[in-house]
């Protein structure tokens, strides 16, 4: 299934903090979003909060526990893996 969202950045601090929201959706009824980075000696540690409501009624609902729990943690988990490694993505040192 392909849910399309369009969210908007409500708060940015380069480097430590993403705050989104959603701006429309239609199995979504709403989605806001925090993500932190925080550098450590080991590389970054990347937390995420997210919380969000499905439209749709009692047919969102049953949705919801059957495929989108799961369908958005994979999604989310995938987001967040992908961005600490661009936190954490070193140019190559170059060579004269």
């Amino acid at each position: 299934m392909k849910v399309e969202t369009f969210t908007e950045i409500v708060e940015l601090e380069p480097n430590t903090k993403l705050v989104f929201r959603l701006k429309q959706g239609r199995i979504l009824k709403s989605l806001a979003q925090t993500v932190t980075l925080e550098p450590t000696p080991r590389g970054t540690t990347v937390k995420d909060q997210a919380e969000y409501e499905v439209s749709m009624g009692y047919l969102g609902k049953i949705l919801r526990k059957l495929v989108l729990d799961r369908t958005i943690r994979k999604n989310f988990s995938v987001f967040l893996k992908s961005l600490k490694e661009l936190a954490e993505f070193k140019e190559p040192a170059q060579t004269l």
